[in-house]
């Protein structure tokens, strides 16, 4: 079976827009998208990393993204074009975000919550998440004192707010 290559423009399950690729490697006049391209998600409010590629096509080192990949906020990527397709027998590659060593305390996924000194949650600010200088969320909204949720560990992710604030963003892992 095979998955046809995703590239800048192409959708996603949530109604977003894949907003990156590399334009040295063009499918049919668009640049294809690689693990770690954004795309903006109109249902998560925000821009997120497309953490998913084929393991054995890459360019430039990252794995390139193909239809049914998953972007950080968990939306699916749709391709808007079947002419070029790689061969989805390898399994996938995650993206860094992902724990490299399985165990039985291993982090599937965690969030962050935004609270006041009650525990209440808190709304209306934007944040940016970076891990290891990689971009993975920008300009997100947290809904109901939370933020989406992201794959693996927290190690080494850094959360950025926008607007003054005496409430400190914890990690829920």
């Amino acid at each position: 079976m095979s998955s046809a290559i995703i590239r800048k423009g192409d959708s996603t399950s949530h109604g977003g827009t894949v907003l990156e690729g590399l334009v040295s490697f063009n499918v049919l006049g668009l640049p294809a998208a690689l693990v770690g391209h954004m795309v903006y998600c109109p249902r998560c409010k925000g821009s997120y990393a497309i953490v998913e590629g084929v393991r054995h096509f890459r360019c430039g080192g990252n794995p390139v993204a193909v239809a049914g990949m998953k972007t950080a906020c968990g939306a699916e990527l749709q391709a808007s074009q079947s002419a070029f397709l790689i061969g989805a027998s390898a399994s996938p590659v995650a993206a860094p975000l992902r724990a490299t060593e399985a165990s039985d305390e291993e982090v599937i996924e965690h969030w962050y919550s935004l609270e006041d000194g009650d525990g209440n949650p808190i709304e209306g600010y934007l944040f940016d998440v970076y891990q290891q200088e990689k971009m993975l969320a920008q300009e997100c909204h947290f809904l109901d004192g939370r933020s989406v949720p992201f794959a693996g560990d927290a190690s080494g992710m850094v959360m950025w707010l926008a607007g003054e604030s005496e409430h400190v963003a914890k990690d829920m892992s």
